[in-house]
C-alpha cells in the first residue's frame, strides 16, 4: 500500500469507525452496515501491515477475548445448539480488532474518538427533534415518562451509553485548558442531564462510584474540580428529593420505601434463581451460550404450574434474555470456565486504565467499571449499541503503548 493509498484509506476508516460510533445512538442498522464495512477494511489492513497482525495476536486482552470465545463455542457443541449463536462473540472480536485498527491509524489522537457520542446524543436527542418540530418535551424534567428516544424501551441502556461517557468527558476535559475543557464539561453535562431522564438507577449508581473514586484519587490535583463536582452532587440530590416525579418509580424508591416495596428489584429474584439453577446443572461450560432467554422460558412454565414456586417468588419479569447480573449470567451461560475468561478480559482492560498503559485507557477502564456496577442488576453487554461501545473502546485501549502527554 503506498503512502497516498494509505492516507486515503486511513480518512475512510476513521470516517466509517466513527459513524459506527455515532450509530449507536439513533441508527441502529448504521451499526450494522458500518460492521461490516469495517469488517472488509481490517481484513485489507491487517494483510498490508503484518506487524500490526503480530501485535494484535499477542495483546493479552485480544487472547483473552479469544479464550471466552473458545468456551462459547465449547459450551454450545457440549450442549447439541446450534454454531450460529456464536456470532455474537464473533461480531465482539470483529468490533475490537475494528477499535485496534483505529488506534493503529489514529496513534495518540485516539482520546477523540470519545466525543463522538456525546455530539451524537446532543444532535439526535436534543438539537435534531427540536429542528424538526418534533418538539423538546421528551427533555421535560418534570416528567415521569423515562427517556428512551431510539432505544424503544430499554432506557438503561441509554443510561449506560451517558454515564460511560460523562466520565469519559470529564476526564478529558479535566486534563485539557482553554475551550476544550469548557466543550468537554459541556458535554459531560449533556450526558449527565440525560442520565438522569433515562433513570437509569444503577447506571446513575455506577457513573458516581467510578467518578467520585477518580476525584478521590486526584485529590491533591483536583481540588477545584473537586469543589465544582460537590457543588453538582448537591444539586442534583436536592433535584431527585424535592423536584422529580421519578424519584417514587424510579431513581430512588428503593431508599425511600425500602427493597421490598421495590417491584423492579423483586421481580429480579425469581431471575437469580433460574439463572443459578442452570449454573449448579452445568457449572463447569454452563447451558450454552446466549441461551438464557429458551432456559428462562422453560423455568417461567414451570413457575406457571406450581403454586408453591409462585408463593416463594410472587413477582417475575415475563420474558428475559439475560440474567440481570453479569456474573449469574456468564456462569449460566458459559459455568465457571466462561465467567474466568471475560473476567479475565476485563481485568486487563481495567489494569491497563490504572497503569495509564496509553493515552486512552484510563478513559475505558472507568467506562467498563460503570458498566460492570451497572451489570449487576441489568447486563446488558448483549445489547447492540452497548456491546458496540464496550468493545471498540477495549480494542483502542489494547495497542501498544503509546506517550499520554504528547495528546493534551
Amino acid at each position: 500500500m503506498t503512502a497516498k493509498t494509505y492516507s486515503y484509506f486511513s480518512k475512510i476508516y476513521i470516517l466509517v469507525f466513527a459513524s459506527l460510533l455515532g450509530f449507536c445512538i439513533f441508527f441502529r442498522h448504521g451499526v450494522e452496515h458500518s460492521r461490516y464495512v469495517l469488517m472488509g477494511m481490517n481484513f485489507i489492513f491487517l494483510v498490508t501491515h503484518k506487524k500490526h497482525f503480530k501485535e494484535l495476536c499477542t495483546s493479552e486482552s485480544f487472547l483473552a477475548l479469544l479464550s471466552f470465545f473458545v468456551v462459547a463455542l465449547a459450551s454450545l457443541i457440549l450442549n447439541s445448539i446450534s454454531l450460529s449463536r456464536i456470532d455474537e462473540v464473533s461480531n465482539w472480536i470483529a468490533i475490537f480488532i475494528s477499535g485496534y485498527i483505529a488506534s493503529a491509524i489514529t496513534q495518540d489522537n485516539n482520546i477523540r474518538f470519545i466525543f463522538v457520542i456525546p455530539v451524537a446524543l446532543l444532535g439526535a436527542i436534543i438539537i435534531f427533534p427540536g429542528l424538526t418540530g418534533a418538539g423538546w418535551s421528551h427533555l421535560n424534567i418534570l416528567s415521569e415518562e423515562r427517556l428512551t428516544l431510539f432505544f424503544q424501551e430499554r432506557a438503561n441502556h441509554l443510561g449506560l451509553i451517558c454515564g460511560m461517557f460523562a466520565f469519559a468527558t470529564s476526564y478529558y476535559g479535566s486534563r485539557r485548558s482553554g475551550w476544550m475543557r469548557a466543550v468537554s464539561f459541556f458535554l459531560s453535562g449533556i450526558c449527565l442531564f440525560l442520565l438522569f431522564r433515562t433513570a437509569s438507577r444503577t447506571s446513575f449508581l455506577g457513573t458516581a462510584v467510578i467518578i467520585s473514586g477518580w476525584l478521590l484519587w486526584n485529590a491533591k490535583k483536583m481540588r477545584k474540580d473537586i469543589l465544582l463536582a460537590m457543588i453538582i452532587a448537591g444539586i442534583c440530590g436536592l433535584a431527585f428529593l424535592f423536584y422529580s416525579p421519578l424519584k417514587n418509580n424510579r431513581i430512588i424508591s428503593s431508599v425511600t420505601s425500602g427493597i421490598k416495596e421495590d417491584l423492579s428489584f423483586q421481580q429480579r429474584f425469581f431471575t437469580w434463581n433460574v439463572a443459578y439453577t442452570n449454573f449448579v446443572q452445568h457449572p463447569i461450560f454452563g447451558s450454552g451460550f446466549d441461551t438464557f432467554g429458551e432456559q428462562y422460558a422453560k423455568e417461567k412454565e414451570k413457575y406457571k404450574k406450581n403454586q408453591a414456586y409462585q408463593k416463594q417468588f410472587p413477582h417475575t419479569i415475563p420474558t428475559t434474555n439475560n440474567a440481570h447480573n453479569f456474573f449469574l449470567h456468564l456462569l449460566s451461560e458459559t459455568g465457571i470456565t466462561g465467567l474466568c475468561a471475560m473476567l479475565l478480559f476485563w481485568t486487563i482492560v481495567v489494569r491497563k486504565g490504572l497503569r495509564d498503559e496509553n493515552v486512552i485507557s484510563p478513559v475505558v477502564a472507568g467506562m467498563f467499571l460503570i458498566s460492570l456496577i451497572a451489570f449487576q442488576m441489568n447486563m446488558s453487554m448483549y445489547g447492540l449499541q452497548i456491546s458496540t461501545i464496550l468493545f471498540a473502546f477495549a480494542g483502542m485501549t489494547s495497542y501498544p503503548k503509546q506517550s499520554f502527554h504528547t495528546a493534551f
